[in-house]
């Protein structure tokens, strides 16, 4: 059983805003924040409703380094660290779409000799080093890029980086932008909601798109302790399996989930019948299929 870590500051921005007051007051609202818009960058956003951010974000190379070091700024700021304090934090980022949306456009809409050049300045792993760089830490940095589960395995790693004392402290960022291809591939597969997404009913037709990005600091219980930082909440454990049943579809027996869920309960130290609340991210195919 590993030991528990704290997590000492949070930052989010979506569609609905920026900060975790503009994410609580839509849930509380019920507020939708989907539309359709006519982006010459996403062709298919004048048909689909999707989620933009709408709000103003820092100078980056990328959209989605900018959403990344917008969330990762508001939760250093949350944790009460100045620049001063980030030396030793670590950064670990999860996201899928890193420079694509900038690179698509090099591609697609400008001079192609120069889509190669602009493709390696877009690479995931240069997302971090941007982020951690604009953010000023300075800890170790690592990239993952694992689809839907690349914000969470981000949080494990962040985790792990703390317990094995690597770093005190580690900002965990899952970010992604909107691109073309992520709207065209998910488009192909059926599995946009033409009326965007309406959970928990039995008509819900599907999913919808939108960009955002969410941090978390992890931190060592001690070291939050010493320098008089409040939690917010605490991470007790977690479990990460790879499952590569189908390209689109996870196991029908949730195998690979059961384990990853089993690990998580045992890292924690805590028996299923205590867990009252559970939230299973999942993408089926769509009922029209």
């Amino acid at each position: 059983m590993g030991a528990a870590l704290a997590i000492t500051g949070l930052g989010c921005v979506g569609a609905p805003g920026a900060g975790l007051g503009a994410q609580a007051q839509a849930l509380g609202l019920g507020a939708c924040h989907l539309a359709t818009r006519d982006d010459p960058r996403l062709p298919l956003a004048a048909r689909l409703p999707i989620g933009q951010v709408a709000s103003p974000l820092p100078r980056m190379p990328s959209r989605t380094a900018a959403l990344a070091a917008h969330a990762g700024a508001q939760a250093l700021a949350d944790a009460g660290l100045t620049r001063a304090c980030r030396g030793e934090v670590a950064v670990i980022i999860g996201s899928c779409t890193a420079g694509i949306t900038e690179s698509e456009r090099d591609f697609l809409d400008g001079d192609r000799e120069r889509a190669w050049p602009s493709y390696r300045r877009q690479q995931t792993h240069r997302l971090t080093a941007m982020v951690a760089r604009v953010l000023g830490c300075g800890g170790m940095q690592s990239t993952h890029s694992v689809a839907c589960a690349s914000a969470a395995a981000a949080i494990a790693e962040a985790a792990e980086v703390v317990r094995s004392g690597i770093a005190p402290m580690a900002l965990a960022i899952g970010a992604d932008a909107l691109t073309r291809l992520t709207m065209a591939g998910f488009a192909s597969l059926q599995l946009i909601d033409p009326n965007g997404c309406r959970p928990l009913i039995r008509e819900r037709g599907g999913m919808s798109l939108g960009e955002g990005a969410g941090a978390l600091l992890i931190e060592d219980a001690e070291h939050a302790r010493a320098r008089g930082a409040s939690p917010r909440a605490t991470l007790l454990g977690w479990g990460l399996r790879s499952d590569a049943y189908h390209a689109t579809r996870p196991d029908p027996h949730g195998t690979q989930l059961e384990r990853a869920v089993g690990e998580a309960l045992a890292d924690a130290g805590v028996t299923p019948a205590a867990i009252g609340y559970v939230c299973l991210l999942y993408t089926s195919p769509s009922p029209r299929d």
